[in-house]
């Protein structure tokens, strides 16, 4: 125990603040008062709230909590202790302004399983195969926050167009796949029930991060089947979302000829529907607008979707993306291989800004207009002429067992890659796996491409420099494996980079901006 004299303990009101950022955009106020006995002598300890700020940021729930100090104290006093907490609710619903993020993305399939006979009926589809859509070229796509589709409408409308679609086969019946991605948007923290129901011929359910690309029958959520005789069975799960969190969702429907129906919906604890058959929901996204970094647009388009890659490293800490520095460039080049440049320098230069970003790279367009290039990740340049130098660096988190693929290329003027040990420091352009220069006539070095087998989960240190010297900036930069699923690519947000781990088993990298080794 501490013992404090009584002249340490504060007479009459002292104010303190106290603020936890939490979710967007009201407040929630609490006021704790109590009596701490300490010796032989009684304090009384009240907290209350008398201001409330507001902010629009929005990360992961993070709670502070005070408690008295312990000590002796020699005469009674009584303490009181004004608090300001700042506390936020989600909106209650997700911005869709802007393009293409309102509804789920969904896409057309023709159904290359037919139902097969088993023991005198049609058994549970057992022959159906989900993950062979994820390369089967599609015929249409659409996007709809409507899920779900009955037989008995109107000449069978909602079928045979399926989300304003048209299925091959409209005579009477079809036979095709709906492949349904996005997200759910929870606007209130609590349970939720995920149901899906009346099912013709099948339906599955995927949420959580295997949505994005590790989906397959073994791990689904909940399916639908109609089964033996005509019984049609019903699946579903709960999760318990936090309020203003965006949860990945994959709905697949199988229909083999006949009639074509499903039945999906989302129930609160609080017995409200967010999400119900047939009627628009305004809490299916394709992405988030607001927040992109956190529920980003789905990497690969239909029909060419990796057929294996592993789940995303744990991004509840604010830890995604790349840390990005931004510098004034003093090196003028003369020749296409810029030899000028000299990307160590930059070592004990202090960055004009700084910033993060989970889409590396970016392409000047034939028109000339580039705002990606004019503001490099919202960053103003340092100088008007756009000479300026951006040092990427953390990363990658290899999710499983295969090589991986880094290549960075068509570089304007230079774009230099590191990885593993050397990317955190010791850095040079002599050890740099690889480098993409500009121009030699209108034609750009041939790149980098770095091979790297990873045999078990992992995060492989990176740095990615890209320098400019004037005129048009760009620079693209991918990381794939040989399984041909792509990690990130060029202008789309990745949820594979990020700055630190939240286990703490991978740290920020050491040296600050302008003191690096």
């Amino acid at each position: 125990m501490e013992t404090r004299g009584a002249n340490e303990f504060p007479k009459g009101t002292t104010t303190r603040t106290v603020t936890a950022t939490l979710f967007a955009k009201s407040t929630i106020v609490v006021i704790v008062s109590g009596t701490v006995t300490l010796g032989q002598r009684t304090a009384s300890i009240t907290s209350t709230i008398t201001k409330v700020s507001l902010s629009t940021k929005f990360y992961r729930t993070t709670v502070f909590k005070t408690s008295p100090s312990t000590g002796t104290i020699v005469s009674s006093t009584t303490t009181t202790s004004t608090t300001t907490k700042t506390v936020y609710v989600p909106i209650p619903t997700p911005d869709v302004s802007c393009p293409n993020s309102g509804g789920l993305e969904v896409a057309l399939y023709d159904n290359v399983y037919q139902r097969t006979t088993e023991s005198g009926d049609y058994g549970f589809y057992d022959n159906f195969e989900p993950t062979f859509f994820k390369t089967a070229p599609t015929y249409d796509t659409s996007r709809s926050n409507v899920t779900g589709i009955a037989w008995d409408t109107p000449d069978n409308s909602e079928a045979l167009h399926p989300y304003g679609m048209t299925a091959r086969v409209t005579s009477g019946s079809s036979s095709y796949v709906l492949n349904h991605r996005g997200y759910f948007y929870a606007p209130k923290t609590m349970s939720y029930t995920f149901r899906v129901s009346q099912a013709d011929d099948w339906c599955g359910v995927w949420a959580g991060e295997k949505a994005y690309t590790n989906w397959n029958k073994d791990n689904l959520d909940a399916a639908s089947i109609y089964g033996p005789g005509g019984s049609i069975s019903t699946g579903e799960f709960k999760l318990t979302l936090t309020g203003g969190s965006f949860t990945p969702l994959r709905i697949l429907l199988a229909n083999a000829g006949g009639a074509v129906k499903f039945a999906f919906e989302i129930i609160g604890e609080d017995g409200e529907s967010y999400v119900q058959s047939r009627i628009a929901s305004p809490f299916l996204v394709a992405y988030s607008c607001q927040y992109p970094d956190i529920a980003p647009p789905y990497l690969s388009s239909f029909g060419a979707e990796p057929t294996t890659a592993g789940d995303a490293p744990d991004r509840s800490c604010n830890n995604y993306g790349l840390d990005v520095a931004i510098y004034h460039n003093p090196f003028v080049g003369t020749s296409g291989s810029y030899p000028e440049f000299v990307p160590q320098y930059f070592k004990g230069q202090l960055p004009y800004n700084i910033t993060k970003t989970t889409y590396p790279g970016f392409v000047w367009p034939d028109d000339g207009v580039n705002e990606a290039g004019s503001h490099p990740y919202g960053l103003d340049p340092p100088t008007p002429d756009l000479a300026y130098t951006l040092n990427h660096r953390g990363y990658f988190y290899a999710p499983g067992s295969a090589t991986y693929f880094f290549q960075a290329y068509r570089a304007d003027n230079y774009g230099g890659l590191w990885t593993e040990s050397k990317a955190i420091s010791s850095w040079t352009r002599e050890n740099e796996d690889g480098e993409s220069t500009c121009c030699s006539g209108d034609q750009w070095t041939s790149g980098a491409i770095v091979a790297i087998y990873i045999d078990q989960p992992t995060f492989i240190p990176l740095r990615f420099m890209l320098a400019n010297w004037a005129g048009a900036v760009h620079a693209n930069f991918d990381i794939y494996d040989d399984n041909g699923a792509y990690y990130a690519r060029t202008g789309l947000r990745s949820r594979y980079l990020v700055r630190f781990a939240c286990d703490d088993s991978v740290a920020l990298f050491p040296d600050p901006w302008g003191s690096e080794t």
